[in-house]
């Protein structure tokens, strides 16, 4: 929508973070078969509180930092990039036909964790996401890499400008051990990341 929020914000983070659905058909009370056009918040906020819902559910009422992540990485930026100042990471996918796991790690200042993950079968996507909580006034910039079995990075996110990453491998999907590579770039502290994984079958 042209009157949508955009970023990037005062201090330089990317928002917003994820896209709502507008122009959305639902009920009308005209009649027992009548639709209405939803559009604005009013489509957006609903369809987006109940797939974050349906993923607390699904990971049995995770905390906030694990859905974040996982709703990163759901995201669909339909204008071509893994994610931007005008839609975030896009329009929420929840994920079906594949593999999804979500967990934590805290890395330290300067420090690379590599969380390997396996994969068989046949994989047409894998897209992974990271979100990190900061304070008011700091700004860590922790950045995310997908490398397949081979060691190769295939995919990789590595912004800087907001409180979170996200990275998509389409091609040279091989099965095997792969790992989300979370490297605190820059970061004054240790910092506890949560991260998101879909390998799509």
């Amino acid at each position: 929508m042209g009157y949508s929020g955009r970023g990037p914000t005062a201090d330089g983070r990317i928002k917003p973070d994820l896209l709502g659905p507008t122009n959305v058909n639902a009920a009308s009370n005209a009649s027992d078969t009548a639709l209405r056009l939803f559009d604005g918040t009013s489509a957006a906020t609903p369809n987006a509180a109940g797939a974050t819902a349906l993923m607390w559910e699904f990971f049995g009422q995770a905390s906030p930092g694990f859905i974040n992540s996982v709703m990163i990485m759901t995201g669909q930026n339909f204008s071509g990039a893994v994610y931007d100042n005008n839609i975030g990471a896009g329009l929420p996918s929840l994920p079906v036909n594949g593999n999804i796991a979500t967990s934590s790690v805290v890395v330290g200042p300067g420090g690379t964790v590599d969380i390997p993950v396996n994969t068989s079968g046949t994989i047409s996507s894998i897209d992974g996401a990271i979100w990190w909580p900061e304070l008011p006034g700091t700004h860590n910039d922790i950045d995310l890499r997908l490398v397949d079995p081979n060691g190769n990075v295939v995919a990789s996110s590595t912004s800087g400008g907001s409180i979170f990453e996200k990275a998509r491998a389409t091609s040279g999907l091989i099965p095997g051990t792969w790992k989300i590579r979370i490297n605190a770039y820059s970061a004054s502290a240790n910092q506890l990341v949560y991260w998101a994984w879909f390998q799509q079958t």
